[in-house]
């Protein structure tokens, strides 16, 4: 009777219940009555584990702290759980430090019915809370607007720019973001029209490595064509020759030939290899 008495002089400090407890809601209220665990909601994103030792330290001894984390980045996304030793240790530090100030945010404190693995992770679409999908206000220790509202943004070209005193303004998306590039304006856009006089210029000046062996390549093929054109100079030269003579012209190329034809279109396949 007196520990009934107790528990309704000091309940849950707000109306929490995790809606996917597996059990009875007598199992639930079982468990609760007995709990030493705290769930501490409404934080910032950038509060350490630090910070909350430091606060929750004041009401007892904290065996444990385990922050929330974002299902998908495995990032803090705004809560935590804390576990006393003793149980009069979490039911003070509930009435007592519920609605006070962490990190310049008021913090939500509430009797859990303890911890269990996989509670860590954020239950929201995009892998944080599901109070962080549908917000419509900005919340910049929250990572800003709600994910759904951030999307429908997104979907018009624009993005959210924080301006000095906390305001926000809507700035359109450059094009080249929303193409899929990256870095600054124009910066590491692909498809971009800026692609192929680049690649022409990398074959004039010779600025990539694929640049400069093309224009090594395309050196060597010439200077193998000039002995060609020599060879083919002087085998008309001596056809005219044999024909001035009365002799019928060979038609066989000059000794040789043949090799340098071979090395020089080999020479000349990896020049456009490398300038592609």
């Amino acid at each position: 009777m007196p520990a009934k008495i107790f528990e309704l002089l000091d309940p849950p400090s707000t109306d929490y219940v995790d809606r996917r407890f597996k059990g009875t809601k007598e199992e639930y209220y079982e468990r609760l009555g007995a709990s030493s665990t705290l769930y501490v909601g409404n934080m910032s994103f950038y509060t350490s584990e630090d910070q909350v030792y430091a606060l929750f330290s004041r009401a007892g001894h904290v065996a444990r702290v385990i922050m929330g984390l974002d299902a998908t980045r495995k990032t803090p996304c705004g809560f935590c759980f804390v576990i006393y030793d003793r149980r009069e240790d979490a039911l003070a530090a509930a009435r007592y430090l519920n609605g006070t100030s962490l990190d310049e945010r008021p913090i939500r404190v509430d009797i859990d019915y303890g911890f269990e693995e996989g509670r860590q992770f954020g239950r929201g679409r995009s892998g944080g809370q599901v109070r962080d999908e549908f917000r419509t206000d900005y919340d910049s220790a929250r990572g800003g607007f709600g994910k759904q509202l951030v999307k429908q943004i997104a979907s018009q070209g624009l993005a959210v720019k924080e301006m000095d005193g906390g305001q926000v303004a809507f700035v359109p998306v450059p094009q080249a973001w929303q193409a899929g590039g990256g870095g600054e304006e124009g910066g590491g856009g692909g498809g971009g029209g800026e692609g192929e006089p680049s690649a022409k210029r990398q074959r004039v000046e010779g600025g990539g490595s694929g640049g400069g062996e093309g224009a090594e390549a395309e050196a060597e093929a010439e200077a193998g064509a000039k002995p060609e054109a020599e060879a083919e100079a002087e085998a008309e030269a001596g056809a005219e020759a044999a024909a001035g003579e009365g002799e019928e012209p060979q038609g066989e190329e000059p000794e040789g030939e043949e090799r340098r034809e071979e090395e020089a279109m080999e020479e000349g396949g990896g020049g456009d290899d490398g300038a592609d």
